[in-house]
């Protein structure tokens, strides 16, 4: 798997830099005005990007926070930021090996509610728990929007002794280029750092 990235990566990266030297190739010194076109056609998509990631950034400020907490055989979810969560809802239970339970065979242990809104430091009912046994060392996972209207979803990790870890959205900057050259960056330190721990 890491050959394959390793791969893909490589080829990216020989891509970018191999079309400005096939244009010095081909047309020589006639090349200049059109390396200089490709080079401002990478930069208005790297700004392209730039602005994009600034949306997801943004997008990230008006997300919520969650908190669980178990009161005999109920799970009470707590807002715990300055931003209101919309239509929370339990989406799946997740097993050991992350694999989603199918509904019928949780729906029967777990009685959830549909939340139309929690709003900053509210308190509420997320769901009813029949056996707290099953709970153990699964993950719920809930669906909400914020206040974009963006679906959202969060993760609530069932530790030991019935202690919970809520795990916010997974975020992925959107890019191919930065993608592209964030990746290559970090293949060059791993480099680095990999001839400093082979000295040392």
């Amino acid at each position: 798997m890491k050959h394959k990235t390793l791969i893909k990566l490589s080829g990216k990266v020989i891509l970018l830099i191999l079309i400005p030297i096939l244009l010095l190739i081909r047309l020589k010194w006639d090349a200049i005005l059109p390396i200089i076109i490709y080079l401002q056609f990478l930069l208005i998509w790297a700004q392209a990007e730039i602005s994009l990631r600034q949306h997801v950034l943004f997008s990230m400020q008006l997300d919520p926070h969650f908190s669980v907490k178990l009161q005999e055989d109920v799970l009470i979810l707590t807002n715990m930021s300055n931003n209101p969560a919309y239509n929370i809802m339990i989406g799946r239970i997740i097993n050991e090996q992350t694999v989603p339970i199918p509904p019928q065979d949780w729906k029967n242990k777990i009685s959830s509610n549909f939340i139309s809104s929690l709003a900053p430091n509210e308190r509420v009912q997320l769901c009813s728990v029949r056996d707290v046994d099953f709970l153990k060392s699964k993950t719920i996972e809930i669906s909400y929007t914020n206040q974009l209207g963006e679906w959202k979803q969060s993760h609530i990790k069932i530790l030991e002794k019935m202690k919970f870890l809520v795990v916010p959205p997974a975020v992925k900057l959107p890019g191919i280029l930065l993608g592209t050259l964030e990746e290559f960056s970090l293949f060059l330190k791993f480099i680095q750092y990999k001839k400093y721990f082979k000295q040392a």
